[in-house]
Formats: C-alpha cells, structure tokens, sequence
C-alpha cells in the first residue's frame, strides 16, 4: 500500500532565501551586516558575533606590570583600566609619558577588558616604559564615532 504523502507534490523550497525579506518581519531585517562580526537590524537592535574573554586587573607575572582599575570621578560614565610599569630599583624618580590607548574593534566591536587587549596593553607599558590607560569606549553604531572621543575627553578631565 502507497503511503499518502509519497504521491504528492513537494514545493521547491530552493528560493527561499530570496523570498525571505518579502517573508520577515521588519525587525528580523537587516540593514548592515559584516558576517561573523557584527549585524545591525532595521530596528536599530545590534548582534556582534566577536567573543569577550574579561579579564580582570593583575600584575603581569611575565612583564610586571600591574593594572588596576581607573579611580576617575568620571568612571561610571566612561571605565578605563591603568597599567603601571615595574618601577626602576629606586621606584619612580622621573616622570614616565602617559598612552591613551584605544583598543582595536573598528569602533564598533571589543573591550578594554578583553583578555586579548590586555595583554597587548601589558607589553606596551613593560616595553615602552610608559603608563598606558586603556579606555572602554561606547560603541558604534549604538553611539557614533565622535562618542569614543568624548569618552576619553571626559576621563582625562575627570
């Protein structure tokens, strides 16, 4: 006996994803996307596909360093994260030069606090011999690109 199903006709699902935009509704769409990276719907929602690994503040067992979080009056509006040098045998007798560091991320991906901006940012201060305050800026498209800036200008002042 013939099962009822086998007879009929299947539909043609291969154009589908053609038909999708016409078939989803206007919050599923998309307006920008960078594949694996980051997605920004026409509802203005925003999906970044790039993994966080948070790392707290330490002392570098490999360079010395050590980090802490910054104590600025402005903190909660705009967190940053200050890594120190080793100090020479006789501490600090000169001043050292201070880097405002932006991590990578295109404005708009990333962390200070990411394991991997971290760690650059304990090998510039060991290398470099400098303090290095790595600024945790609001992101794009959420916030546009002069925001970065007004966060840093508002740590520094702060």
């Amino acid at each position: 006996m013939r099962s009822a199903s086998r007879g009929r006709h299947r539909p043609n699902l291969s154009n589908l994803p053609a038909l999708w935009p016409t078939l989803a509704p206007e919050a599923t769409r998309s307006s920008h996307d960078a594949p694996n990276f980051i997605r920004v719907y026409k509802s203005g929602r925003v999906e970044r596909f790039l993994r966080i690994d948070y790392t707290p503040p330490s002392t570098d067992a490999a360079t010395g360093v050590s980090s802490r979080k910054s104590s600025s009056s402005q903190q909660r509006a705009c967190p940053a994260r200050i890594y120190l040098p080793t100090p020479p045998s006789g501490g600090y007798l000169r001043r050292l030069p201070v880097i405002v560091f932006f991590h990578g991320g295109g404005f708009c991906l990333g962390s200070s606090f990411d394991a991997a901006t971290h760690g650059h940012a304990n090998q510039l201060a060991a290398r470099a011999s400098t303090i290095v305050v790595s600024v945790e800026y609001r992101l794009a498209p959420e916030h546009p690109v002069p925001a970065l800036y007004g966060d840093a200008w508002r740590l520094s002042s702060g």
